[in-house]
């Protein structure tokens, strides 16, 4: 990620490794601090958008933050630029432009495990099931999951009437 503050990447990084662990920290006080020590930091914006979203806070301060991030996108490296995009397109509820960029980004870089997550969880949202649990199911088998791909891959599971495979994947959380 890019910031000019090494406090706001210590910040930032505090709370992107406290989600992937599934702990329970504010990371949203976390990200905030972020942003205020550097308001260019866009990633920091983005995970600030997505965690406010999965909590259900406030609307403004949600659009904000998207928003944000996506203004800021021109100035980040592309893998970044990115993510940007692909989550912008989420709020925006462009699900064809989020999952084709999620898959562009999978495409170039295998290991980034939230656009691999972000990809099954657009992929789900926009009721496209047997594939999103495709990309969720190699990455909880990649034994890189984060606790949110795995309620991703249980929540495509139970729509496709494979309960007992997502109880299965429960038993591996």
């Amino acid at each position: 990620v890019s910031t000019s503050s090494l406090e706001a990447l210590r910040l930032y990084t505090r709370a992107v490794r406290a989600q992937a662990a599934g702990e329970a920290i504010d990371r949203v006080s976390l990200l905030q601090q972020a942003v205020t020590l550097d308001s260019n930091f866009a990633m920091a914006w983005r995970a600030l958008y997505i965690d406010l979203n999965n909590l259900g806070g406030d609307q403004a301060l949600i659009a904000d933050a998207i928003t944000r991030t996506y203004n800021l996108r021109d100035h980040l490296p592309a893998h970044e630029a990115l993510l940007a995009e692909a989550a912008y397109s989420t709020y925006q509820g462009d699900f064809d432009r989020s999952i084709e960029v999620y898959r562009r980004i999978v495409a170039s870089w295998p290991d980034d495990t939230r656009a691999r997550n972000n990809l099954g969880h657009d992929l789900r949202t926009f009721g496209r099931y047997e594939e999103a649990e495709q990309v969720l199911s190699a990455l909880v088998v990649s034994g890189l999951a984060s606790a949110s791909a795995f309620y991703n891959l249980i929540t495509t599971q139970i729509p496709l009437g494979r309960a007992d495979e997502a109880r299965q994947t429960l038993l591996l959380l």
